[in-house]
């Protein structure tokens, strides 16, 4: 079964799941929007794609513009 590693950054929180391909969450989680940097808003999100580590094959990112 192909997963992937979704991603709901809003003001407030990041909120993400580890997803199969029909769509059922496996995991999810939300940690703090990180409000300095973008950089630390990218470190963020690559600790907890770390967490998946070669186990999703896509990403999808959704943020408010």
């Amino acid at each position: 079964m192909k997963q992937y590693l979704a991603f709901d950054i809003g003001g407030t929180f990041i909120k993400y799941a580890f997803m199969g391909e029909d769509g059922s969450f496996l995991e999810n989680g939300k940690t703090p929007t990180p409000a300095d940097t973008l950089d630390h808003l990218l470190d963020t999100m690559t600790e907890i794609g770390a967490q998946f580590e070669g186990r999703f094959e896509g990403v999808a990112v959704s943020m408010p513009d």
